[in-house]
């Protein structure tokens, strides 16, 4: 007589059923990951690294934070910057000092949930980041510092989304950044006076920029900084970008809002400011947000919380 082979068929069946609960729960839990990444928030605690080894939310390690400087005008550094391309794709640095900390960034292509880090230091010796633009999904460039140079700033550009970084010294001139160490605001067409002590920069193209001062308010121009618009005054503004026809502010304090909210400003020099949007609950210090559009995506990067809004700051 054959053998009896229906417990064999039962132990497989039960087996498969098993591997089947594992394999959705795993794809589920990817998935909710995603979902926070695009749009909510999320934890970032873990220690960086500078090369190429992805790490699940990373923070890089956080210097100390810039004193404002004392005289009206003088910029100040940056402790942040984000640049983001789209919902996915965004960059992300502190910005260091020249010469004690190599220029590092992380770059993330899926919403915040996996960054990996980059070293654009190692093939150009540059130090600290002035400014950093996600133009694309591969191109990217920093306004970095060459120490070789008594910490001039210096135009850095990687091609192939970080993996290698190339400097490019005819470029710098024709770029918006602040250049902390010669106390001065850079615009295409060269230094020009700040209308404040700026703590951020936001520009549009060569002629429009917008500018947060340390006193509270923002100023625009669209004439490359040889003139500046009235100063705005926005209530708790921490950080500013660029998007679409003007720009967007992360603001505190408003409406009982434990955390950040975006507010709209209109691009003209003299435009008004729109309403804020959701609250996105955040426990962070002033020099610890940094806020960048891409496309109808607005990030938002506050103490320990990174989170991205698919409709431009209203809801996360």
């Amino acid at each position: 007589m054959a053998p009896r082979r229906y417990g064999s068929t039962s132990r497989v069946r039960r087996l498969l059923t098993i591997i089947g609960v594992i394999v959705g729960v795993a794809v589920t839990a990817a998935l909710v990951a995603l979902a926070l990444a695009r749009t909510g928030a999320l934890t970032i605690d873990a220690p960086p690294t500078a090369g190429g080894d992805a790490t699940a939310s990373a923070r890089p390690t956080d210097p100390a934070n810039p004193e404002p400087s004392e005289a009206p005008g003088t910029p100040v550094a940056a402790a942040r910057h984000l640049s983001a391309f789209d919902e996915l794709t965004a960059w992300r640095s502190y910005g260091g000092s020249c010469p004690a900390d190599p220029a590092a960034a992380e770059t993330t292509t899926d919403g915040g949930v996996i960054w990996s880090g980059r070293d654009p230091a190692s093939a150009t010796g540059a130090a600290g980041i002035l400014r950093i633009e996600a133009s694309n999904p591969g191109l990217v460039y920093l306004v970095s510092q060459d120490p070789a140079s008594d910490c001039a700033p210096v135009y850095l550009a990687s091609y192939n989304g970080g993996e290698q970084f190339q400097a490019y010294p005819d470029r710098v001139a024709g770029t918006w950044y602040l250049d902390v160490a010669a106390a001065q605001l850079h615009a295409p067409g060269g230094p020009v006076p700040g209308p404040c002590t700026v703590t951020a920069i936001a520009p549009r193209n060569s002629a429009e920029a917008a500018v947060l001062c340390a006193e509270g308010g923002v100023n625009r121009t669209s004439d490359g900084g040889a003139t500046w618009g009235p100063a705005l005054a926005v209530e708790g503004a921490l950080a500013l970008d660029d998007a679409g026809a003007g720009y967007v502010v992360a603001v505190a304090g408003r409406d009982g809002c434990a955390g950040v909210q975006v507010l709209p400003l209109d691009g003209a020099p003299d435009g008004d400011a729109g309403d804020p949007g959701e609250c996105l609950p955040a426990e962070y210090d002033a020099a610890s947000v940094a806020i960048s559009s891409g496309g109808d995506a607005v990030w938002v990067w506050a103490g320990a919380t990174l989170a991205v809004s698919e409709d431009s700051g209203r809801t996360w």
